[in-house]
């Protein structure tokens, strides 16, 4: 989801207090007599302490939003259509449960007549790109087994975006630090890879580099969607839930004829497709549809199947819906929250409070998938802690821009 676009961080009460105690004294000293003392300067104005439960906020949401969206694999594994499915559409009733009752029932509406002005065909273009980022990084997720390669891989966003906005928008140029800081988390990535892709090469990996390669470029259409977005609304101030609402109908729609290319790729035959998404909501329900009684082969395989060896692809680990309800209806909690945090960061503490906290986020979230007390947790290898530090030094390379002076970024 995204935040209102078109409206630019206010300045921070501190400072515009600042600035009228320097015009009120500056007053005062032309007006008053020579014998006058001059006014004493205003007290700073106290800091908001809102800002940091809003900052402690978001990284608490942030991290419940990829713990669960990673543990939602556990017992959801053979349906991740289902988990795709279920993700996207829960945002179409929160939403115009809002939407519905602002615009026919409400005198004056909150929802202004320019936003309901918005054509449809732009919210659908949204819907369509943000569909396809979705379904790639839920079949990622869902066959990627460490999680903390994953945390590094979408950090290709940063290079990629910067590609795009390139090419999207007449003038962006990018200064020393930018670049550098791309080029470095190239090659972090680079390095998180390598020993996935060298695997795979000899035959040991199977398709975990695969999944690996796909996360990387699900942040293609994701970037996508934020330059179209940017373009397509302009300075215009539009509702979160309202663009929301209308970006996740669209979303889901497009997402029901997206679930044929993707269960070829999950090696699940058109005619079993209905099947295995019934499965699927059944098993959000904690009901298991693939069970293994010694005769089944379907479920007789623990480890679940590759992408790479389809002759295996009958042999499916069997169902464990029982944790389910609890994984999947936690992780829908911390997205919805997740999108609330992001949208107050930006209004309490900018773009560039925005930034520390994602990259405080990119160590913290590798270390917590890494703990022996995650279910089917994953160590960090060498590999994975050297892209993990090049990354690191990539990302605070990149956001040195933010933390210079005005007149020299």
């Amino acid at each position: 989801s995204s935040p209102p676009f078109g409206g630019k961080p206010p300045k921070p009460p501190g400072e515009r207090t600042s600035l009228l105690a320097a015009a009120e004294q500056r007053s005062s000293d032309k007006g008053a007599p020579p014998t006058k003392a001059p006014a004493p300067p205003a007290e700073p104005a106290p800091a908001d302490k809102s800002l940091v439960a809003v900052f402690a906020l978001f990284v608490v949401s942030s991290l419940g939003n990829r713990l669960f969206q990673k543990l939602q694999t556990v017992p959801m594994y053979n349906y991740p259509i289902t988990v795709n499915l279920v993700t996207t559409s829960v945002y179409v009733p929160v939403c115009f449960s809002y939407i519905i009752p602002a615009t026919f029932c409400l005198n004056p509406s909150p929802i202004t007549e320019a936003e309901q002005a918005i054509p449809k065909m732009k919210f659908a273009v949204m819907g369509a790109l943000d569909c396809v980022s979705c379904v790639m990084i839920v079949l990622a997720v869902n066959y990627v087994p460490n999680a903390s390669t994953l945390v590094l891989l979408q950090q290709s966003a940063i290079p990629i975006s910067m590609v795009i906005s390139f090419f999207a928008f007449p003038g962006v140029t990018y200064d020393r630090f930018q670049l550098s800081g791309a080029f470095v988390v190239l090659l972090g990535i680079a390095v998180v890879l390598q020993p996935q892709m060298a695997a795979g090469a000899g035959g040991n990996g199977g398709s975990a580099w695969v999944w690996s390669v796909v996360t990387v470029l699900s942040c293609i259409p994701m970037c996508f969607s934020s330059v179209y977005k940017e373009k397509a609304l302009g300075e215009q101030d539009v509702g979160v839930v309202y663009l929301n609402g209308w970006v996740a109908l669209y979303q889901t729609l497009v997402a029901l004829p997206l679930s044929i290319p993707s269960a070829w790729a999950t090696a699940i035959p058109l005619g079993e497709l209905p099947y295995n998404i019934a499965d699927g909501f059944a098993c959000v329900a904690g009901i298991n549809s693939v069970t293994f009684d010694g005769d089944d082969a379907f479920g007789s395989d623990k480890s679940g199947y590759d992408l790479l060896n389809p002759e295996d692809a009958s042999a499916r680990r069997a169902d464990a819906c029982g944790t389910a309800p609890v994984y999947v209806g936690v992780y829908v909690f911390f997205n919805l929250l997740y999108n609330v945090a992001t949208i107050l960061m930006l209004k309490k503490g900018g773009s560039n409070m925005l930034y520390l906290a994602s990259t405080i986020l990119v160590p913290i979230s590798d270390v917590m998938f890494s703990l022996k007390c995650m279910p089917d947790h994953q160590p960090m290898h060498a590999a994975d802690l050297t892209g993990l530090l090049v990354i690191m030094a990539g990302l605070l390379l990149y956001r040195r821009r933010a933390d210079m002076p005005s007149d020299e970024s």
